[in-house]
This record gives C-alpha cells, sequence and structure tokens, in this order.
C-alpha cells in the first residue's frame, strides 16, 4: 500500500512541475503544434509566430508559409477566439480576424492553383466551416497568372448564421493565360450573404482583353448577380446555385490589326476594317440543378468603322440550356456592310453528355473576302460533335463572280456541292468529302492569267471523289491543305495567243497539297480521254498519261508522260490521216520542254517531234522529224493523207519529210521540208496503172496555208497508161500560199513532141479549178503506130489544147481540140479486118478510101468527164483514091473527102478498145465466154471501133 501511495504522490508531483513548465512554455509549444498542422495539409516551410495564448483566445503576430524569397502566405495580427472545451473536444473556433496580410495563388495554363505549396482537393466533401464567424481587415490576394499578376484586395466580414459582405478591388497591369489575357485591368465588386443563403453580387471591370483569336481594347462590363444558395458549399444546402447573373458589355473595341483570324474580312469590301466594337449583354440563369444563358438588354452588337454590322440573337428559347442532363445551344445572326449581307442560324443539342447534334444555315447576298467576291452564298451543316470532333453533312452553293490567287484570275463561277465533313478541333484537322458519291459541280467558269495573252473557260464541271477526301486541311503547325478527285468537264477553251483549243478535255485524277507557309503547291495525277480541237484545224483525242508539278511561290515547274494520244483533222474529209503521238514533256524556270513520238494507228513510226514554249513570253517551236519513211505493206500514202485512197496504191520507195513550228502571242509560223526518193505507185486513178520514179526535194515555207519556198522541181520516170506511156519527164512548181497551185511546166516527151501543162494556176482550196494540157508537135505516124493495129499508119504533126477543169471533186474537159500542123497523111489496109467492110457497098467504099487518105485539115474536138463519157467529134478533109470500074477494069481515082465522125464514148471504155487493139486475143480471153459468145464478142468489138478496125 505505502509503495502505491508513494507511486501516487510521485506522479502528481510531475503533472504539476509539467503544468508548471507547459504554462510558461505554452507559446513556443502551440506554434509548434500549429506548424506541425499547417505542414500536415500541405503548407511548405510553415513558421507561427505567437503573440498570446490563453484558454479563450489566440493571438498570432505572423503566419507565413511558402517556399523561396516571397513568402505564399504571408498573414499578420490574426486572432483566434474560441471556448476551450469546444475547441479540444470539437475543434470549433467562435470567431477568426485577419488584420491583414498577403495571400499568393499561382496558376498554371491549365488553370490548377498553388497557395504556398498547398492544392485544394476536388474529392473532399463539402462541410461547414470550423468558425462561427470571419473579419478581413485588408488582405491582399495575389493572383499570380503565366501572364502576370493580378492584386484582389479584399476587406468584410462573414457570420454563418447571419451572412456577410466582402469588398473587393481588382487591379492588374498584365495577368492571364495563353488562352486569354488581360492588361490595364482594374474594377471593384460586392458580395453580399444573406441569412436565408442567397448571394447578391454587383461589379464593374474595365481593361484591354488579348486572345490568340485577337485583341479586345477599351473593354467596359458589369456583373450583377442574384443567387442562392451559399450554404450549399458548406454542405448545408443543396449544393446546385440557383438565380440568375447578368454580364453587361457596356463598349469595347476589337483591334482588326491585331486579329489574324479578322485578315481576310478586314481587308474585304473596299476600305479595311481598323477596329470593330462590341456592346450587349448575357444572362446566366441557374434553377433546379441547371442553368441557361440568354441575350440580356437587347441583342449583341459587333461593329465596324466602316459600318459592317453583326447583330446576334437567341433562337428558340435561351442562347445555351443546360438542364437534367440535356444541353441546348440556339442562337440567329444577322450580318450588313460593304463585305456582305446576310443571315446565319445555329443550333445544337446533347443528351446526357452523349455527342452534339448540330444544325447550321447561312444565306449570304453578295460579298468579298479574301480577294474572292461572291455573288451568293447558300450552306446548310447537320452533323454531330463530340470529344473535339464535328462530322456531318454540308450543302453549299455559291457564285464566284471574281477571284484572284497570284497571277490567276478566275470570274463567273457557280458552284454547288453536298460535302461529308469532318473536323478534329484538337488536332486541327479538317477533311470534306462528295456525300453518298456525288460531285461538286461548276456550271461554267472563265480563267485567265495576268502578264500572259491567255485565257480559258470550262462548262459543266465536276470535281468527283475518289479514295481520299476531296479535301483534307490541317491547321496546326505546319499547317497543309490537300484537294484530290476526278475532274471532268463537257466543253473547255483554251486560248494561249493565236493557240485555241476547243472541246471536251481528258479527265484528271489528282492530289494537290499545299504548304501555306512555304508557299508551295505540289500536284500529281494522271489524265485520259476527252476530244479538244486545235485552232479549228486539228482534233487531239483519247489522250492518256501521267503528271506531276509544284508552284513555289510565283514559279512553276512539271513534267508529263503521254502515253498516247490521237492527232486528226478536224475535217469531214481530211488530207492527212490520224496518227498516235506519245512522250514526254516538262515545265521548268518558265520554260515547257517536249519530247514526242508519232506513229499510225497501227503503230507504224512516222518520226519523232521535239520543242518548247516560253511561258511568259508565249513564244515556243517545234521540230518534227519523220527519218527515212519506207511505203510497205502496212505503211502506204493513202494510210498518211485519205484523200489518196482509191488514187494510188501500192507505193514503193522512201520519202524522209523535216517540219519546224514557231508561235508567238498572235503568231503562228511554220516550215517542212520532204524528199521523194525513187517514190513508185499505182495510179493516180484508174486510167493510169503506175506511176514510177517520182524524186525531188519539195521545201515548204509555211503549212498554214501551204507555200512552198519558190520554184520546186520534181522528176517523174514513168506513167503507164497500159496504151499510153509517158517517160523521163518533169515538173517545175510553185504554192505561194494563196490556195494554188502554180504550174511552171509539167512535161514529158511524147512521140517525138511533148505533152505537158505550162504556166497554169489550179485553185487547191476547193470549189472550181482548172488547167489546159498542151500537146505540140506530135508525129502523127508515130502516135498511130502506137497501138500497134495492123495496116494503121500516117504521116504529119499534131498540136492541141485541152482545157481540164475541176470541179465537185470531178474533172472534165470542156472543148478541148487538137489539130494537125498543115496536111499529113492517114493509111489504113488490114486484111484480117477487110471482111467486115464487105457488108454493103458503102462500107466497102470508105475501107478502099481509108487505104491512103490525104488530109488537108485534121482536128478533133473533146468534151466531157472524164469519169464518164466523153464526146469526140472528129473532122478532117482531104483527097482520097476512090476505086471506079470502068470497061478496061477497075482504075482509082483521087477524090475530094470528107469525114465527119461523133462518138460518146467512155473513156476507161476507150483505153479497153485500145487495149484490145493492142491484144485482142487477151482481151477476149478476159472472161469466161462460150464459142457463140465469142463470135458475138468479135462482132461487138469491131463494131464498137469502127475507128480502130
Amino acid at each position: 500500500m505505502r509503495i502505491a501511495a508513494r507511486f501516487l504522490i510521485a506522479v502528481l508531483i510531475v503533472l504539476v512541475l509539467a503544468g508548471i513548465a507547459l504554462f510558461f512554455l505554452r507559446k513556443p509549444i502551440v506554434a509548434a503544434a500549429a506548424e506541425r498542422i499547417l505542414k500536415g495539409v500541405g503548407l511548405e516551410a510553415p513558421e507561427v509566430a505567437v503573440d498570446e495564448v490563453s484558454l479563450t483566445r489566440l493571438d498570432v503576430a505572423r503566419l507565413e508559409a511558402g517556399g523561396g524569397a516571397e513568402r505564399g502566405l504571408d498573414l499578420r495580427d490574426v486572432a483566434l477566439f474560441y471556448d476551450w472545451r469546444a475547441l479540444l473536444f470539437d475543434g470549433k473556433i467562435r470567431s477568426i480576424e485577419i488584420s491583414g496580410g498577403r495571400v499568393v495563388a499561382a496558376f498554371d495554363d491549365a488553370g490548377g492553383m498553388n497557395i504556398a505549396g498547398w492544392s485544394p482537393d476536388p474529392n473532399v466533401k463539402p462541410a461547414p466551416p470550423p468558425f462561427k464567424t470571419l473579419k478581413v481587415g485588408a488582405l491582399d490576394v495575389i493572383a499570380r497568372t503565366p501572364k502576370g499578376d493580378a492584386r484582389l484586395d479584399t476587406a468584410g466580414a462573414f457570420d454563418y448564421a447571419d451572412g456577410g459582405e466582402f469588398r473587393i478591388g481588382l487591379a492588374s497591369e498584365g495577368a492571364g493565360f495563353a488562352t486569354a489575357a488581360m492588361s490595364g485591368a482594374s474594377g471593384e465588386a460586392t458580395l453580399r450573404f444573406g441569412a436565408d443563403g442567397s448571394i447578391a453580387a454587383k461589379g464593374a471591370v474595365t481593361g484591354d482583353v488579348t486572345t490568340p483569336a485577337g485583341a479586345v481594347r477599351g473593354l467596359d462590363a458589369e456583373l450583377d448577380a442574384a443567387l442562392s444558395s451559399w450554404r450549399g458549399f458548406f454542405g448545408a444546402a443543396p449544393r446546385a446555385l440557383e438565380g440568375e447573373a447578368t454580364l453587361l458589355l457596356k463598349s469595347s473595341t476589337l483591334d482588326a490589326a491585331a486579329t489574324p483570324s479578322l485578315a481576310p474580312v478586314a481587308d474585304a469590301g473596299g476600305a479595311p476594317i481598323r477596329s470593330l466594337s462590341l456592346s450587349g449583354g448575357v444572362k446566366a440563369a441557374f434553377a433546379e440543378g441547371g442553368f441557361s444563358v440568354s441575350i440580356a438588354g437587347g441583342p449583341v452588337t459587333i461593329a465596324a468603322d466602316r459600318g459592317d454590322r453583326l447583330v446576334i440573337e437567341a433562337g428558340e428559347g435561351p442562347l445555351y440550356e443546360s438542364r437534367a442532363g440535356a444541353k441546348r445551344l440556339s442562337l440567329k445572326a444577322a450580318l450588313e456592310g460593304p463585305a456582305a449581307t446576310g443571315v446565319a442560324r445555329l443550333s445544337a443539342a446533347s443528351e446526357n453528355e452523349g455527342p452534339w447534334e448540330v444544325d447550321a444555315a447561312a444565306a449570304l447576298g453578295e460579298q468579298t473576302v479574301g480577294g474572292v467576291s461572291l455573288g451568293s452564298f447558300d450552306g446548310a451543316f447537320a452533323g454531330a460533335y463530340a470529344a473535339g470532333r464535328l462530322s456531318g453533312v454540308a450543302d453549299i452553293k455559291t457564285l464566284i463572280k471574281s477571284a484572284a490567287i497570284g497571277r490567276l484570275r478566275i470570274n463567273d463561277m457557280p458552284a454547288a456541292a453536298r460535302l461529308d465533313v469532318v473536323a478534329d478541333l484538337k488536332a486541327k484537322s479538317m477533311s470534306a468529302s462528295a456525300a453518298d458519291g456525288a460531285c461538286l459541280v461548276v456550271d461554267r467558269a472563265a480563267f485567265r492569267m495576268i502578264e500572259q495573252d491567255m485565257d480559258a473557260r470550262i462548262s459543266d464541271a465536276s470535281l468527283c471523289p475518289g479514295e481520299a477526301p476531296l479535301v483534307a486541311v490541317v491547321l496546326a503547325d505546319p499547317a497543309t491543305a490537300r484537294v484530290s478527285g476526278r475532274l471532268a468537264a463537257r466543253t473547255a477553251h483554251y486560248r494561249l495567243g493565236k493557240t485555241v483549243f476547243d472541246g471536251a478535255p481528258p479527265e484528271i485524277d489528282f492530289s494537290l497539297d499545299y504548304d501555306p507557309a512555304a508557299q508551295t503547291s505540289r500536284i500529281a495525277g494522271k489524265f485520259s480521254g476527252g476530244r479538244v480541237i486545235l485552232n479549228d484545224a486539228f482534233a487531239l483525242s483519247g489522250a492518256r498519261g501521267t503528271f506531276d508539278g509544284a508552284i513555289v511561290g510565283e514559279k512553276m515547274n512539271a513534267k508529263a508522260a503521254l502515253e498516247t494520244m490521237r492527232i486528226a483533222q478536224n475535217a469531214a474529209l481530211e488530207v492527212v490521216a490520224p496518227v498516235l503521238v506519245s512522250g514526254e514533256a516538262g515545265l521548268a524556270d518558265d520554260v515547257a520542254r517536249f519530247d514526242i513520238a508519232v506513229m499510225t494507228p497501227k503503230g507504224q513510226p512516222l518520226g519523232k517531234g521535239e520543242g518548247g514554249h516560253e511561258v511568259r513570253t508565249g513564244r515556243g517551236e517545234a521540230i518534227f522529224d519523220s527519218g527515212i519513211l519506207t511505203f510497205k505493206y502496212g505503211l502506204q500514202p493513202d494510210g498518211i493523207i485519205p484523200a489518196l485512197r482509191g488514187v494510188i496504191s501500192s507505193a514503193t520507195g522512201t520519202t524522209e519529210g523535216r517540219a519546224r513550228f514557231a508561235w508567238a502571242p498572235n503568231e503562228l509560223g511554220s516550215s517542212a521540208t520532204v524528199n521523194l526518193d525513187d517514190v513508185s505507185f499505182a495510179g493516180p486513178g484508174v486510167a493510169v496503172t503506175r506511176t514510177e520514179g517520182v524524186a525531188g526535194k519539195i521545201v515548204f515555207s509555211n503549212l498554214s496555208p501551204v507555200a512552198t519556198a519558190g520554184e520546186q522541181t520534181l522528176s517523174i520516170r514513168k506513167i503507164d497508161l497500159d496504151a499510153l506511156k509517158l517517160e523521163n519527164g518533169g515538173m517545175r512548181f510553185e504554192m505561194p500560199g494563196d490556195e494554188t497551185l502554180r504550174v511552171a511546166e509539167a512535161e514529158f516527151p511524147w512521140f517525138s513532141g511533148v505533152i505537158g501543162v505550162y504556166d497554169a494556176a489550179i485553185n487547191i482550196g476547193g470549189g472550181t479549178a482548172q488547167t489546159s494540157l498542151q500537146i505540140d508537135d506530135v508525129d502523127l505516124g508515130q502516135l498511130l503506130k502506137y497501138p500497134n493495129v495492123e495496116g494503121l499508119s500516117g504521116e504529119g504533126k499534131i498540136e492541141g489544147v485541152l482545157p481540164i477543169v475541176f470541179e465537185g471533186g470531178r474533172a472534165f474537159i470542156r472543148s478541148g481540140v487538137l489539130s494537125a500542123k498543115g496536111g499529113g497523111l492517114i493509111r489504113y489496109e488490114n486484111k484480117n479486118a477487110e471482111p467486115a467492110f464487105q457488108a454493103n457497098e458503102q462500107t466497102r467504099l470508105a475501107y478502099e478510101v481509108l487505104k491512103e487518105v490525104r488530109f488537108r485539115n485534121l482536128s478533133l474536138v473533146i468534151d466531157g468527164p472524164l469519169d464518164g463519157e466523153l464526146n469526140f467529134k472528129i473532122v478532117f478533109d482531104g483527097e482520097g483514091a476512090i476505086p471506079v470500074k470502068t470497061r478496061a477494069g477497075s482504075t482509082r481515082v483521087l477524090s475530094p473527102i470528107i469525114y465527119r465522125l461523133t462518138m460518146n464514148v467512155p473513156l476507161l471504155k476507150l483505153a479497153q478498145g485500145a487495149k484490145a487493139a493492142v491484144d485482142p486475143v487477151g482481151f477476149l480471153k478476159s472472161a469466161p465466154r462460150s464459142p457463140d459468145e465469142t463470135e458475138k464478142a468479135v462482132e461487138d468489138l469491131i463494131g464498137s471501133n469502127p475507128d480502130i478496125f
């Protein structure tokens, strides 16, 4: 027992001594405990200086926390009033008074806050404060942001039962975040907290605001709010706010020069926009756990210094509403001014944090934006927005009156499209494709290039999608844009100087990439089809190939590989047959160069060409070289010149040609050289069996119209007419470029004389042409001997002129006359044909006279088409020996005679008659006949050719 008593006495003595020690050491102990508590909640390096402590009051002279030279928390003269039992057992403080001090709240760009190392825990549930009243004499709250500090001078009092009031003053030279910052800001506000939980706020702020989208100068705004309940922040009432808050924008000015997004609008519509003024207000209403935003005090108005005016109003219902898991946005806008006039609407809705369903439309009248003048614009969009991604269908219809893109000018271009649009706002990207496989349609458009004599037009054009979107744009750094698809047009017109293309252009599958930072565009693709007319002379069709190119600033380069293209004359009757070309072309340093191969549609090579074109001057040159072409099976003149079909065939020999083309604005020149080496062919025509040994060089000074470089010469070894052969002749001619062929001389030796054309001009441009075939000093004896008719001979000289007219694709002899030069002699005595002349006395007498006729005059008049019946009128007079019977027997008496003979004989039949005279047996065997048919054929042959038999 004694041991226990001694232990109890010892404990009491220790407690008394400890109590005495605690009383004298109470300040350091409380300060250490407070510092330990502050460190426990996350404050850095807390320091507490206790001035006085009792069972009812704690006076803190200084409370600091935070690392660094500047403390984030610095409170002076803080008094805490309490009942020691409530403090000990309930942790309650009756009152806190803060005479002065400073709190630095540091914010990052994401909005996170830190005070001296302490950050609020968002998961902590609301609870009543540990004090009943709070009084603040003068507390400076510093909001430290990435863009600078904002100072809030705070003073007031609050009672948890009765409410209270705080007055806040704002001042900042510059503060804010990357998304928005203020400068030169000042303001004041009063917050009143009612005993019923109401919150009344009134305040005003002025200053300048800067955002990446632009800068607002002279902002002057007022706030007026009536809300409830503030007790919800302490868990004593529903946490959701109810009531209204109105923000009224009294005045502000948007600096257009400091707003990159307004650059296209600022320069549009005439005088540039320097500033925009904003006015209006919005009202936020909080109720039933949700809120709505409406226009307050009239519409929100944005007015430009030059007269543009944009008015924004709510659509159906509030401007914005969020309630019971449903969110809705609805607004409409009207714009008028020199740049554009029109209306637009936007509505969007979301349920239960799901995607936003978006519906928008705009209708604008004439407008000018960024160098593009639009006659009208109608657009609509329906789609969805979620997680920073907007997707939907856009319908667009517009008229581009004029647009300037570098040196290119576009005019009168209506366009319409239905597009699938996807925009990723986080990735800053957007793409558009034709909806349901449809195409962007352009009814018409006109183009021209500054500093170049060029213009172009298209009609019924369409841009259709391929595998990739029609348009893909990335606005992130680096920004890019791509346009791809298939471009086609029903008709197109392109003129460069005097070079004109008209028709349906090839379809183009392409992709175009644009880098705005580098001012670079790159394009690549392939082309196919089309049919265009070049200078109303050549038809270019069936093109197929690939291309790629780039535009860097004002410079452009490109290259193309032409797999094939058909070139034909644009004429009902082609002078030159269609050909196929292939090759390569390139553009660099404003000069286009090309290298092509030419072949027949069946693949026979015809030559190669190369050349260049200066884009800026419009000047260019092309050289074509056929090389040596050998006529053979598969390569015939009528395959190159269709007009020769049926005229000549079975050609042999070689030819070689070289042509040069040069052009400039309003100029087109050409020249060529053609070499013929021993060219032979069947024809021309049916009457000529074969022409052989044509040789010579033809130099053309121009090809359109065709003109030769002075007089040209060709030699012809032989023209075979079967019954008539012309050998070792020649031709001298020129083509002056007036669609005439001027023949100086085309002459052949003929029966010791000559036959030819001299000093003649023949129209080769169509219509009617004429020339004359002259015969001179022809030996009649040799002429009559040539058919090898038995018993036929003669003496004398023949001359004459056969006028030939070419009309409607046919040749006619008009009043041709052949006559004898002086007298002559004709003899005909054929024992084999003699029985045919014994039919009667008249034919017998005629035969006897023809045995020897001495004529004084002989003439032959010929009329008619060379491919039809020729009319022959033959007249000769003289004297012949007529047999006379006398008593002494028979004697021959000279008697004057006149022969007149008219015949209508087809030229081909006449030629056949000549052939029959040369080889009667071969002629009769030309077709199978019975013996009776053969006898009749002989009679018909003799009867139809009395002038020969």
